[in-house]
């Protein structure tokens, strides 16, 4: 169990206004995301998409929200600077084989995250969004995971321990399941502050 999670360097005071914003992505951030998603490798698989990075899932879903008026496109600022960029879709749950499980629920689906590797804490971004949606998802989403995979080992055992998720094998699909269940994290608030839009705030939990 973790208690605590990442925490940037250098982070604000406390009573200082936060470091960090979180909101849905947008039209407008495309020039810079492509970039991300064009210099960076995608954490599910350490490389590069080949291809036109304007065909990548996350670019052909800015602005977009799914069924649920969920926006399914998400990025971490930091000032000017979008540090970190996710798809994230809901799911059904999928259990140790790697089928769906109805019985489980919904899940919260980090689809693909890029991060700005030359930036002062790179290696900070990432699990902090991920936290972040862990959060997120308690706050105002009724689900029973937050959730990735990949078909690398060694990358999911990585990802496991710096973004604080459960590790399963599919060994028929030699593939791994990443999941953490959702959390009220309330000491991110000192670094990290979201713009929301309304069709996420009504659904907002007691």
């Amino acid at each position: 169990m973790f208690i605590t999670d990442p925490v940037p360097t250098g982070t604000t005071a406390a009573g200082a206004a936060p470091r960090y914003l979180v909101r849905p992505a947008e039209h407008a951030d495309r020039s810079v995301v492509r970039r991300l998603v064009a210099e960076h490798p995608s954490w599910v698989d350490r490389r590069s998409r080949p291809g036109d990075p304007a065909d990548n899932p996350i670019l052909r879903h800015l602005g977009v929200l799914d069924e649920g008026w969920r926006p399914m496109t998400w990025v971490l600022l930091e000032g000017p600077n979008v540090r970190c960029c996710a798809l994230l879709v809901q799911n059904l749950t999928r259990d140790r084989t790697w089928l769906p499980d109805p019985q489980c629920g919904m899940s919260l689906w980090i689809d693909d995250l890029y991060a700005d590797l030359e930036g002062p804490d790179a290696d900070a971004y990432g699990p902090l969004l991920t936290s972040w949606f862990t959060d997120y998802a308690a706050r105002y989403e009724q689900v029973g995971w937050v959730c990735a995979w990949t078909s690398d080992a060694g990358l999911a055992d990585d990802l496991g321990v710096r973004h604080r998720m459960e590790v399963l094998r599919s060994a028929p699909h030699s593939a791994s399941l990443l999941r953490r269940r959702p959390e009220r994290l309330p000491h991110l608030d000192q670094v990290v502050v979201a713009q929301l839009p309304q069709g996420v705030l009504s659904r907002r939990r007691s």
